[in-house]
């Protein structure tokens, strides 16, 4: 500990000695703009270049190759499957530790948060969410029902899940998902679970299923 201290100590330092140095020194780009001068334009192009490199999206093509490679690691790596499902063990602590400080109106605002930023909806969430919006079905996303966030939340009784298949094949979320079967069962609410493969190769049928529930519920 006493090196980090030292280590930040000399950092500060660094940084006190750098800005003395430059104190009374006009920077060489101030008061220009890229309109009045050309260097100006090329380093804002090239960070514009270089953000668009960075975020540039994935193909599809690159995403089942990514996906097809953590399968194939979490299936042969004994000591990758170990760290996945000690994250996982990590990850419900977490939450449980949210949920326990933020109960009832501030887990509506923390699902609200995760709308916002886009946090967990995933390509499968949003085909059958695609799907609900052209039957016109109102739904909520992300709703926490019993301590837990639910991925598609219809009709205040009928709860959607949409699983990825790498993620819900480890074992530790197969158990978080059962648990959560359980709690909900206990409580009312009618589950649908629905996997990746599910959705991709059949969606139609997907949500055939979902309307026969929904018309099962009483008005």
């Amino acid at each position: 500990m006493r090196g980090i201290a030292n280590n930040k100590e000399k950092e500060i330092e660094r940084r006190k000695k750098i800005s003395n140095k430059l104190k009374g020194h006009k920077a060489w780009n101030k008061d220009l703009t890229k309109e009045t001068d050309i260097r100006v334009k090329q380093n804002s192009d090239s960070i514009k270049l270089s953000k668009q490199e960075r975020y540039r999206p994935w193909s599809e093509e690159s995403k089942k190759r990514f996906s097809e490679k953590k399968k194939l690691e979490y299936q042969t790596n004994p000591l990758i499957r170990q760290q996945l499902q000690e994250n996982s063990i990590k990850g419900n602590k977490k939450l449980m530790d949210l949920e326990r400080e933020f109960p009832n109106r501030k887990i509506q605002r923390i699902a609200k948060t995760m709308k916002a930023c886009g946090k967990g909806c995933s390509k499968i969430e949003k085909e059958v969410m695609k799907e609900l919006d052209k039957l016109e079905i109102q739904y909520k996303y992300q709703e926490p029902v019993c301590s837990y966030f639910v991925d598609i939340f219809i009709d205040s009784k009928l709860i959607i899940e949409c699983d990825g298949d790498y993620w819900h094949s480890l074992p530790k979320i197969q158990l978080s998902d059962k648990k959560k079967n359980e709690v909900w069962k206990e409580n009312g609410y009618i589950v649908l679970r629905f996997s990746e493969t599910q959705i991709e190769t059949n969606l139609s049928k997907v949500i055939d299923t979902i309307i026969k529930e929904r018309n099962k519920l009483p008005p």
